[in-house]
């Protein structure tokens, strides 16, 4: 093999092993912000029931509604973290259309649960 073959070969594997470097730093850093997930917000039997009580009562009460969005910064954790605990059935929330709606009073309740287990 001439030079020329040498070095194009040469790039072309340190083509493929960058781009599989990049592909498995994508996939660690996403399974770490899963494992996070998992580990760092687990949602007792408790909570759901505190949440799904006092979303009962928000339906009659006229309570005001929040996004998934302020709901992640008020607890903590990320937009998608709270769509799927939604979707999963541990937080509590009503769709309008395509939109998912929390109540305030449900947030605000499971983020005081959440604080007195860790002080635990």
């Amino acid at each position: 093999m001439t030079k020329r073959g040498l070095r194009k070969s040469l790039i072309a594997t340190q083509t493929a092993l960058a781009t599989l470097d990049a592909t498995l730093d994508f996939r660690l850093s996403k399974l770490e912000r899963r494992l996070n997930d998992l580990v760092a917000a687990p949602l007792p039997a408790m909570a759901y029931k505190v949440a799904q009580k006092v979303m009962a009562g928000a339906e009659n009460s006229g309570d005001a509604f929040i996004t998934p969005d302020e709901g992640a910064l008020r607890l903590g954790m990320s937009p998608c973290t709270v769509r799927r605990w939604l979707r999963d059935g541990i937080l509590v929330g009503h769709r309008v259309g395509r939109r998912w709606e929390l109540s305030e009073r449900a947030v605000s309740e499971v983020v005081r649960a959440r604080a007195g287990w860790s002080n635990r």
